[in-house]
Parts: structure tokens; C-alpha cells; sequence
């Protein structure tokens, strides 16, 4: 066994996860996910805990890579809230465990990590399925995946115009910050 556990903040993800490593590799695990090689990746089904009494649920998604030696579980919590609550509808919490002895030894903030993997496989997937000569990205809604899907995108593919529907009025903004040049449209046509 070794110390204790290294903790990851969100600005330090952030800091350290970059698109241009990340895509890559959730590109070779899912190709070796689709083969249904266990010893390449295996990620059973999530399972789900009601938490009715806080109206809320929480998932715990493991996986396993065998190959690798890496062994890590996604533990995310839901919760219905009221309009304008300050607290976050759902947070996220990734550990990497060392799977010959199953202590922990680290534990990051799963939220970034959830909006980058989530918007990265969307990338992906308009990079196999997208026409070449795409030029307008829309993007509809304005949340936390709605900035990270724009980051991805506009770094992976060149394109001329930036669409974003949302069903609020004013400039898309996440957080306090800004979007850079984008053009927001009041029609989903």
C-alpha cells in the first residue's frame, strides 16, 4: 500500500486535461470497448441508488483495464432542484484505484472530467460521421456541456459560423464567462 490518496480539484483538472491527449485515447478505448475484450476494457452496466428522501439518485460506474492496470469507479449524484437554487443539480466524483491491492490512489473532481469525456466522444463521433464540408456548428442549450462541446469542437474542426439555441434570452454564458464569437439564434431551423 502506498500514502494517502492524491486529490484533483476542478481547477486543476482543468489545468492538466487536454483535448489533444484525451480524444486520441478515448478513441483507442472505444474501438477496444466495441471488440467486448474484458481484458481491454470492461464497464459493466452503472448501478443506480434512489436517494427519494434528498429527491435525488446516485450512479456508480466502474471500469477495468486489465491490460493497462488501471481500475477506476465514477460515483455521480443527481438531484431535482428548485429554480434558482445555488446548489448544483448534480456533482461527480472519480476514483482511481490500484487494482492488485484496491487501495485508492486518487480521488478528482468527476464533473470536469464528465463535461470534457462527454463533449471529446461527441467529437469523435461528428469526426467519423460529420460531412467534410461542414461549416456551421449549432449547439443547443448553454449549460456546463454546452461550453465544453463548443471548446472541442472548435478546436478538432475549422468552422466558419457558431450557433447556439438556448430557450433563455440574452448572450449564452456559463458561468460568468463569455463566449467568444459566436452568432445566438432564436430558431432551431
Amino acid at each position: 500500500m502506498s500514502g494517502p490518496p492524491v486529490v484533483i480539484w476542478a481547477p486543476a483538472v482543468k489545468r492538466l486535461l487536454r483535448y489533444s491527449d484525451l480524444v486520441p485515447c478515448l478513441e483507442e478505448v472505444l474501438g477496444q470497448f466495441s471488440h467486448r475484450d474484458n481484458a481491454e476494457v470492461l464497464q459493466p452496466v452503472r448501478t443506480a441508488v434512489p436517494l427519494r428522501k434528498h429527491h435525488g439518485f446516485m450512479l456508480s460506474m466502474p471500469a477495468y483495464m486489465e491490460n493497462r492496470g488501471v481500475l477506476s469507479t465514477k460515483l455521480v449524484c443527481f438531484y431535482r432542484r428548485e429554480e434558482g437554487s445555488p446548489l448544483p443539480s448534480t456533482q461527480a466524483t472519480l476514483l482511481l484505484l490500484d487494482p492488485r491491492v484496491g487501495n485508492v490512489k486518487a480521488v478528482m473532481d468527476g464533473d470536469v472530467i464528465t463535461h470534457m469525456r462527454t463533449a471529446a466522444v461527441s467529437a469523435i463521433s461528428a469526426k467519423l460521421l460529420m460531412r467534410p464540408e461542414a461549416q456551421v456548428l449549432t449547439i443547443f442549450g448553454t449549460g456546463h456541456q454546452a461550453r465544453s462541446h463548443y471548446e472541442v469542437f472548435t478546436e478538432m474542426f475549422a468552422f466558419k459560423e457558431v450557433r447556439v439555441w438556448s430557450r433563455s434570452a440574452g448572450v449564452p454564458a456559463v458561468g460568468n464567462r463569455s463566449w467568444p464569437t459566436l452568432k445566438p439564434t432564436s430558431s432551431i431551423k
